[in-house]
């Protein structure tokens, strides 16, 4: 039995016929003319919860803290149970610190810690790359084992210093 090729069977001629093109071509008319600047508006959602919004049990701690000791020029970050993108404004508030103050040192204080997420270790790869010149004074302090292991597979744990 031969199989016939559907590129050369009947209704392929039809279909070109009825679109004026062949098929799988594509031209430089099919891209619209006007720039995206120009284009209907897309209105994106608003980023504050809507209605009540339910959390686990973890998130009570996820919230994170910001302390700076002045005696010793110090700034502590400490971390909730997760490890996440939720503690995105943490960072952030850590780097614009990091800039202000310019602190001797940078402790990440992982104690409370228990889950690390892809997310989370990016917003720890974004603190490193903001630090600057603090890079080779930035601790990560209080590694439990899981969370060890998870920096450690990844790679995290070259950029900085732990205990």
């Amino acid at each position: 039995m031969k199989l016939e090729n559907p590129l050369n069977s009947a209704w392929c001629p039809a279909v070109a016929e009825a679109s004026g093109r062949r098929p799988g071509t594509f031209t430089r008319d099919d891209i619209p003319g006007q720039p995206l600047s120009l284009s209907e508006p897309q209105w994106l959602p608003s980023p504050e919860p809507q209605g009540e919004r339910r959390h686990h049990q973890g998130d009570i701690v996820m919230g994170g803290q910001l302390a700076w000791n002045r005696k010793s020029n110090t700034l502590v970050v400490r971390l909730g149970e997760q490890l996440d993108l939720r503690l995105i404004a943490l960072f952030r508030q850590a780097i614009e610190t990091l800039l202000k103050v310019r602190p001797r040192t940078l402790v990440v204080d992982l104690a409370a810690t228990e889950k690390v997420f892809d997310s989370g270790m990016a917003l720890l790869l974004l603190l490193n790359h903001h630090a600057g010149y603090l890079r080779e004074r930035i601790l990560l302090a209080n590694c439990g084992p899981r969370v060890y292991c998870r920096l450690a597979r990844a790679g995290i744990l070259y950029h900085f210093r732990w205990t």
